[in-house]
């Protein structure tokens, strides 16, 4: 389960420390097909600085088509190298749902915020919903991608933000590659318990460098694959923790 906050230009950011206990941050990036947040390139430079994956959410508003307003949006943040999925945030009470529709069609791998009796009747998917609950229980996300339970908080060294959960898939589809690896585990090292398909890569490489036949190659980081990078760590004169972070894999992947 990953912990994520979302911030915009109303949230104040003391020091680039309190984003590192976060597993990532969401920037409101674009309103409407005009606006554009006054401090988005500061708060990317901020999420890039405190090596915490970030990604973005336009926020609907209604007064332009929603190809207008997805152009928009695409055209303000193609530019940052984001690697949480994009997002579109609903919170209107003109309540037009076709103009969801619209704007979901458009990319497969965007995600939807809104209040959940927004959410009963806009059609999307609830395992590509980010839904709002304040106070709801952080161990279980009911099926949704997301769930934002702490609204309008304070929070180490960060105020005016919002805090909630959400599975893996909040991360961008990327082809499992070396070079796509290594970029991931600088930003969030694989560690126990994780099932991804850059486990399943992992998996693969050290039962060919070890001679093992880690779990069928799962892509579950159990422990027999969490012993196997002990293993490699040992043997490579690595720090012997058991996770593949950015050391293990460049090694492993030379």
């Amino acid at each position: 389960m990953l912990k994520i906050i979302d911030i915009s230009s109303h949230t104040n950011v003391y020091s680039i420390e309190g984003l590192k206990q976060f597993d990532g941050v969401m920037i409101k990036a674009t309103e409407g097909a005009t606006y554009t947040s006054t401090t988005l390139d500061r708060d990317v430079k901020d999420c890039i600085n405190a090596n915490v994956p970030f990604g973005f959410y336009h926020f609907a508003g209604h007064h332009h088509t929603a190809i207008e307003e997805y152009n928009f949006f695409k055209s303000v943040v193609s530019k940052y190298n984001s690697q949480l999925r994009d997002c579109l945030d609903y919170e209107d009470g003109i309540r037009d749902y076709k103009f969801i529709t619209n704007f979901m069609s458009i990319d497969s791998e965007l995600i939807f915020y809104t209040y959940r009796d927004i959410a009963k009747f806009a059609g999307v998917a609830k395992n590509k919903t980010w839904i709002a609950i304040p106070g709801h229980n952080t161990k279980a996300l009911d099926g949704y991608l997301g769930i934002q339970y702490k609204l309008d908080t304070n929070v180490n060294l960060i105020s005016n933000c919002d805090v909630s959960i959400f599975n893996e898939a909040l991360f961008k589809t990327q082809p499992v590659t070396k070079k796509t690896i290594v970029r991931s585990v600088i930003m969030k090292p694989m560690l126990y318990g994780e099932k991804s398909n850059r486990v399943k890569l992992l998996q693969i490489l050290l039962n060919k460098v070890l001679g093992l036949t880690l779990e069928t190659t799962s892509g579950i980081y159990g422990s027999n694959t969490q012993n196997a990078v002990i293993k490699y760590q040992q043997i490579m004169g690595l720090t012997v923790d058991g996770d593949a972070g950015a050391l293990t894999i460049s090694k492993l992947f030379k």
